[in-house]
This record gives structure tokens, C-alpha cells and sequence, in this order.
């Protein structure tokens, strides 16, 4: 189904939740593959949440090999600390997630969202932190290519069609700090929630973000 090549693992930016304050600001970017070879341009700032601190995400992707801007992926979303105990913390973060891909198979766009828990020791120099999470595309248009109509299906249909599965996560991340750059590195895994694998299994990134 065209829906499997539509899939593209995300998940909560590489925060560093112990530095991290009301009204702070990171500019972020990161390179990795998730799946395909993927630049990430991306903005965080805190804000006050009870007694604790959460965050607001934005972040805009585009494929590397194509440098392509029909293929783009817009995020945006929360995180927001559920528990802590000195080093220790756990939060939790969930994204409204926006595609547009164009390619000899299709030319689409999906809507969905994701759901991310994180758990980690976190200090002011360095992390160390695991996550599990699920995403999910709800709705996508697709407009099918000539190659697709020409050699898969002819009678192929234009038009909008419902998510059919969503995609389950799970991932290790640590991060370092050089000064005031802030370092850090995720590898994730991921499959389809009926069980099927998806190709490649893993991906990972690295990103750097500056406070200003």
C-alpha cells in the first residue's frame, strides 16, 4: 500500500529538560536518517507549568538528497515534565505533524500526530535518557504518478484516503554539552503497530542546539 512509503518515524526533539527554564529559547538542527536522509531546522522555548517547566516545539524537515522543497515534514508540538526527583526525570510530549512528498510513485500530503514518554538522568552538562512512542498518520491525499498507473495499477484512484496503521517507537538518546552548544544523539526503532517491520528498522540522527 502506498501508505508504508508514507511512513517516517518522529518524535520529540533532543531537549535538554535540566537546562531548559521559562522564557528560554534554542534554535536547533539535526541531520540523521528518518528514513531517508533528513535535515531539520527546528525552534524551542520553555514556558512555566505549575511549579515545573514544559516547552513548545516547531521544526521543519526537508530530504538531503534531494533538496527537494515538495518534500517537506512541519511539526509542532509540547513536552512538558510529568515527574522528578533530583536527576531523574519522565515527561512527555505529543505533536500535530504536516507532510508533503512528491515522487514517480505519488504526489501527497498527510496530516497526523504522535505521542511521545521520555525517561532519563538528566544533568546540566550531559543526559542520558530512553523514550517509547507511537505516531500515526490520520488522513493523506494522494494524487498517483504515471509510472505508478503505467506499471502497478492502472485504475489507481486520486484522492483522500484514512490512515491504515501507525507506527511504534522506541529509542536511546545522549547528549553533552561544549560551551554554550548544546550536543546530543538518538538512535530509534520502529515498527508498524501490527507487528510488520518497517525498512530500515533503525534510524538515528545527531542535533545541535544554541540558546539565545
Amino acid at each position: 500500500a502506498l501508505w508504508t512509503i508514507w511512513a517516517s518515524p518522529s518524535g520529540a526533539q533532543v531537549v535538554y529538560l535540566a537546562r531548559i527554564e521559562p522564557g528560554a529559547s534554542r534554535f536547533q538542527t539535526s541531520f540523521g536518517l528518518d528514513p531517508a536522509v533528513l535535515t531539520t531546522l527546528g525552534y524551542v522555548r520553555g514556558f512555566g507549568l505549575g511549579s515545573g517547566t514544559a516547552l513548545w516545539e516547531l521544526d521543519l524537515g526537508m530530504a538531503v538528497a534531494e533538496a527537494d522543497f515538495e518534500d517537506l515534514r512541519l511539526r509542532v508540538g509540547l513536552q512538558a515534565t510529568l515527574w522528578r526527583k533530583g536527576s531523574w526525570r519522565i515527561a512527555a510530549g505529543s505533536r500535530l505533524i504536516a507532510r508533503s512528498t512528491s515522487n514517480s510513485i505519488y504526489h501527497g500530503q498527510g496530516f497526523g500526530a504522535d505521542l511521545t514518554t521520555l525517561a532519563g538522568f538528566y544533568r546540566r552538562g550531559w543526559f542520558v535518557a530512553g523514550s517509547i512512542g507511537y505516531e500515526r498518520t490520520f488522513v493523506m491525499h494522494i494524487e498517483h504518478g504515471d509510472w505508478y498507473r503505467d506499471n502497478i495499477y492502472a485504475e489507481a484512484v486520486d484522492g483522500w484516503y484514512r490512515g491504515e496503521s501507525g507506527i511504534l517507537r522506541g529509542g536511546l538518546a545522549a547528549g553533552f554539552t561544549v560551551d554554550v552548544v548544546e550536543v546530543a544523539t538518538r538512535v530509534k526503532w520502529r515498527r508498524l503497530d501490527g507487528g510488520e517491520p518497517l525498512d530500515p528498522p533503525i534510524v538515528g540522527e545527531i542535533s545541535f542546539s544554541v540558546p539565545f
